[in-house]
């Protein structure tokens, strides 16, 4: 069962005390997933991300130039959705029960107040993910997709997903992402990060992936609270 935590501070609602907080969002936006993705636009802590479908490469010759247009993102056809533009491999959520159910919820560290990567985001979700074996040392098996490197995103990994195009962010209802990523918890206050945030080392930096005002889909939350997640890896390892 979903468990939301009363101590959840949605940015989108912060006092003006707190204006550091977004600016320091801006700065994380501007910096890091600029470094992702080109055309970040840096007006604000999540609108800073639109989502382009295709990616356009031109190949010139001193006899001819060939334009190639490839989609951004790929269905693998096991559980994972690739990201061309970013070289990152996604989990596809599911709602069917499993370990990749949309509606999962797990806490990042292991009670309220707490700052390590001791909960269970970490213990059973990626646990289960990267569950490999090697019966010689060297060969190795098992892993979700075969990969036993899984892993929550950095914040600024997690708000390349944000789409603007979809769901609520676009007039409409239900989750800012592609669909393509499978089902998505829209009413979760937060898709767990692997970033702490600076200022409150009890708290971690999350993703909302409904839209919820001017500030957009930035939150921390405590490290306590049970949250939605998303499991992600770096392609060429």
């Amino acid at each position: 069962m979903k468990v939301i935590a009363p101590l959840l501070l949605l940015l989108v609602a912060v006092a003006p005390a707190n204006a550091g907080v977004r600016a320091k969002c801006r700065r994380i936006c501007r910096r890091e997933i600029a470094a992702l993705m080109e055309g970040c636009i840096a007006d604000g802590a999540a609108t800073c991300v639109s989502v382009p479908s295709t990616i356009t490469t031109t190949t010139t010759t001193t006899a001819s130039s060939t334009t190639t247009t490839t989609l951004r993102f790929m269905d693998n056809g096991d559980g994972t959705v690739t990201d061309h533009q970013t070289g990152l491999q996604w989990e596809k959520k599911t709602d069917d029960g499993t370990a990749h159910d949309k509606d999962n919820a797990y806490s990042w560290s292991t009670d309220y107040g707490g700052t390590s990567p001791n909960g269970t985001a970490f213990t059973s979700f990626l646990a289960s993910l990267n569950g490999c074996v090697s019966s010689d040392g060297v060969a190795v098996t098992g892993g979700f997709a075969g990969y036993c490197d899984w892993r929550l995103p950095t914040i600024a990994e997690l708000q390349t997903i944000v789409d603007t195009s979809h769901g609520s962010c676009a007039g409409g209802s239900g989750a800012c992402i592609d669909p393509i990523f499978g089902p998505t918890a829209a009413e979760s206050p937060i898709y767990w990060s692997g970033t702490t945030s600076a200022e409150f080392p009890d708290g971690a930096w999350g993703v909302v992936f409904i839209k919820l005002g001017d500030d957009g889909n930035l939150a921390t939350g405590s490290k306590g609270a049970f949250e939605q997640v998303r499991a992600v890896r770096s392609l060429g390892r």
